[in-house]
Parts: structure tokens; C-alpha cells; sequence
């Protein structure tokens, strides 16, 4: 998801930088693959270690900006998945080295952004 969160963030530092938003919109992208995996650092383990989630299922994230500039992403996916641990070896590279766990995975995200604040 942090690929349409990327575009969803600029978006909306787009619009804000104009001179002011006519009146509030909406955005809804669905979408059905986790299109990047996600490395996560394990902080109570030896350094290094981390785990990977990847997974395929159903994600919707919803984007909202008025026109002071104030805007709200959020977003959630749901389905099925791996999680496999291993070593991050840099900060999107990652070389698995323990077993891989298989299930039902959901991903929550939000943000909030005032920007008088």
C-alpha cells in the first residue's frame, strides 16, 4: 500500500499548495495486492532481524481534503498471506533466514493532517 499512499500524500501537498481548494474531495482506490511487501524491524530480537509480510485479498483507502488544507487518508486490506522472518539487510531489502508462516493477514492504515497545526 505504500506505493498509493506515496501518491495519495503528494496529492494532497499538490492541492494544498495551490492557492486555495474550491471545496472538499474524495478519493476511494481499491485495489487487490499488496504491491509492495512490507519489512518490518523485529525491536526485541538481535539486530537485524525483521519480518516480511506479503499478501493478496481486498484493500480499499479512502482520501479526504477540504479547503483549509486539512486532509485524512485512511485505509485497510484484508486477505490472505505469508510472514516470513529473516535479515533486513538495507531498508527495503530483505533476506529470509527463519520458517514462513502462512494465514489470514489485515493491514490497518490512517493519517491525519491539520493544517493550522
Amino acid at each position: 500500500m505504500r506505493p498509493v499512499r506515496i501518491v495519495l500524500l503528494t496529492a494532497a501537498l499538490m492541492v494544498m499548495s495551490s492557492a486555495a481548494a474550491a471545496a472538499t474531495i474524495t478519493q476511494t482506490v481499491h485495489f487487490t495486492q499488496n504491491p509492495q511487501p512490507d519489512i518490518i524491524p523485529i525491536s526485541c530480537s538481535p539486530a537485524g532481524n525483521a519480518i516480511s509480510i506479503n499478501s493478496t485479498g481486498n484493500g480499499v483507502e479512502h482520501f479526504t481534503l477540504n479547503n483549509a488544507g486539512d486532509f485524512w487518508v485512511t485505509g485497510t486490506f484484508e486477505g490472505s498471506g505469508t510472514v516470513t522472518t529473516g535479515m533486513a539487510t538495507g531498508p527495503t531489502s530483505f533476506t529470509p533466514t527463519g520458517p514462513v508462516y502462512s494465514g489470514h493477514t489485515v493491514e490497518w492504515f490512517g493519517v491525519e493532517e491539520n493544517n493550522q497545526n
